[in-house]
């Protein structure tokens, strides 16, 4: 079995370990086919002369990478491989990589099915399809980090929490994760963590699209009463989470996340994410400055204005610094609002800020 993360650069080294490589790696069945040979474009470039007649390639695309994804794919196939592709991209269009020339897709969480697809293709009789869906927060598997080349990499990636419970107009997170959050057992966590302690990292990254889904503020906006009680519950699961964490990790292993503003709205998480799990970066959503923009967004409950340049203040006097994550190109965007991004955003004070360009991804 061999596993591909395609890219469309190969610099040979990579900022963010690619999380599912690692992942389906543990869901592989080594007892039927051996340790994968996995490959990640971005360190180094597929050879399909790696690859044997009978050999499966498993391929993982988001819409990013599914060009390079798809070269691979007909390398592969040239090789006499059998091919089988999932990932976001092939989630949203499972038929897509099937056009191609792959003989099977998975959507969903590739973990769940992995296993069957490959049994299946040694015993041929491989299906088109494998829904591995959404799986519960329980049955999401560890890295198999055993595998990974430390030297390569600045920092791996460990996943708490599945799912976001915002639908923000220009994300596919919530079509694909779904908007319940899935939490994974603290011990699975602490456990991954803990081993790439001992492989000498000391900066990890939460590979989680909403660290913080039910804050104070979450909760309060909540109309459902049945839905409010459940972000409550996953408030005090993920607080004692945090208390286990700081038990169990060492004191000099230090994170990066990705959250929304509404930290600030629950001085007690806020603390925590800082003291227990020690986060010191986090990429914050501001999207726009602007009333207009946020609409345009589907993210008017984000701070507007003066109200967001004090929320990045909050954050970063907690302790954490803030990459604000800011769009260029919304529909409401006029030469002026962008020009205001860039003067609020200094006036905010934020250590880091990034203009993403709008686009219209599939799935959004």
């Amino acid at each position: 079995v061999i596993l591909v993360n395609p890219s469309m650069s190969t610099p040979g080294y990579s900022f963010i370990t690619p999380r599912w490589l690692f992942v389906i790696a543990q869901a592989t069945p080594t007892e039927l086919v051996g340790d994968p040979i996995l490959v990640d474009e971005s360190v180094e470039k597929f050879d399909p002369n790696i690859v044997r007649p009978g050999d499966i390639v498993g391929i993982g695309i988001t819409t990013g990478n599914c060009i390079p994804g798809y070269r691979v794919l007909k390398e592969a196939k040239a090789r006499g491989a059998t091919v089988i592709v999932g990932g976001i991209h092939a989630t949203i269009f499972p038929h897509e990589p099937l056009q191609k020339g792959a003989d099977a897709v998975v959507t969903g969480s590739g973990e769940a099915v992995w296993g069957q697809a490959v049994q299946d293709a040694l015993e041929k009789r491989l299906q088109q399809k494998y829904a591995g869906g959404r799986i519960a927060g329980e049955e999401m598997r560890k890295a198999r980090w055993d595998l990974l080349d430390a030297t390569k990499y600045v920092f791996p990636s460990v996943q708490t929490v599945a799912g976001c419970p915002e639908n923000c107009s220009f994300c596919s997170v919530w079509v694909t994760e779904g908007r319940r959050p899935r939490q994974r057992l603290s011990e699975k966590v602490i456990e991954e963590v803990n081993e790439l302690h001992d492989l000498g990292f000391r900066y990890i990254v939460f590979a989680d699209d909403n660290f913080n889904p039910a804050t104070l503020g979450r909760i309060a906006r909540e109309p459902g009463e049945n839905k409010r009680r459940e972000f409550e519950k996953i408030r005090e699961e993920r607080l004692k989470f945090f208390e286990e964490y700081d038990r169990s990790v060492p004191k000099d292993m230090y994170a990066f996340a990705q959250m929304t503003t509404e930290a600030t709205t629950d001085e007690e998480y806020l603390q925590a994410m800082y003291h227990k799990m020690r986060i010191r970066v986090a990429l914050i959503g501001v999207e726009s400055f602007s009333e207009e923009g946020l609409k345009s967004a589907g993210k008017l409950w984000n701070p507007v204005g003066e109200r967001m340049v004090q929320a990045i203040q909050k954050i970063q006097d907690s302790g954490i610094f803030v990459l604000s994550s800011i769009i260029c190109g919304l529909e409401s965007d006029t030469v002026q609002t962008i020009r205001t991004m860039r003067s609020v955003a200094t006036e905010s004070g934020t250590l880091l800020a990034q203009f993403t360009v709008f686009n219209h991804y599939p799935g959004t």
